[in-house]
């Protein structure tokens, strides 16, 4: 799903505190079990916020379209490896099968959309699983690989509630705020988003993808 990263700017009379936003697993298009990043891309249109989505690659195939509407929207799409493998241990031919492929999914899926990247340069490690081997080979790729500050672990589903709370008691300026899009039923981090959204918005906190637009 997104990450919010929170950044102070400094407008005359307004501290504005910028929030960059990631959602992981996605994209999620189908019913029962599913939709929910159509439902984020509405609560972010609502509240005027931009976001990076770490896609998985297999998700990627099942729904482009999804894909090109996250772009459309301003957002980014930035790699989460083909099938959520952890890469630590990987050797470097299967690292490389897992972040490449994901890569030409996405740019085959929606590459002509880009506007802000030609490439996808950014990597999320599944659990956030590296080692040196694997941080090497995705830098020697061109990689830069992006974790998180703030973890509600929404995908537990905890509660709308707990995930809202957990946000919203730890977020600071420049933070990047964990949730999930995609990977199983995400009704409550649907529900908490526009919680975080509302009250964020509130403190006069904006939302940004990661290249703070």
């Amino acid at each position: 799903m997104a990450c919010l990263r929170p950044k102070r700017c400094c407008p005359t009379t307004l501290h504005l505190r910028k929030d960059r936003s990631h959602y992981d697993d996605g994209p999620n298009a189908s019913w029962p079990d599913g939709g929910y990043t159509e439902e984020m891309l509405a609560l972010l249109k609502q509240y005027n916020a931009h976001a990076t989505f770490f896609n998985v690659g297999k998700s990627v195939n099942a729904w482009p379209d999804v894909v090109r509407a996250v772009v459309s929207a301003g957002h980014y799409v930035a790699n989460h490896t083909w099938d959520h493998s952890a890469l630590a241990g990987l050797t470097k031919e299967e690292f490389v099968a897992e972040a490449e492929r994901t890569k030409q999914a996405i740019i085959q899926a929606a590459g002509d959309l880009f506007t802000l990247d030609k490439d996808v340069r950014y990597l999320r490690p599944p659990y956030g699983s590296t080692d040196a081997n694997t941080r090497q080979y995705a830098a020697d790729l061109g990689y830069a690989t992006v974790l998180w500050d703030v973890d509600p672990q929404d995908w537990r589903r905890p509660g709308t509630e707990a995930i809202g709370d957990h946000v919203l008691s730890h977020v600071f300026p420049g933070a990047i705020v964990l949730m999930h899009d995609g990977g199983g039923d995400r009704s409550q981090s649907v529900a908490a988003l526009e919680i975080i959204l509302r009250e964020l918005s509130a403190k006069g906190y904006r939302f940004y993808n990661i290249f703070g637009n």
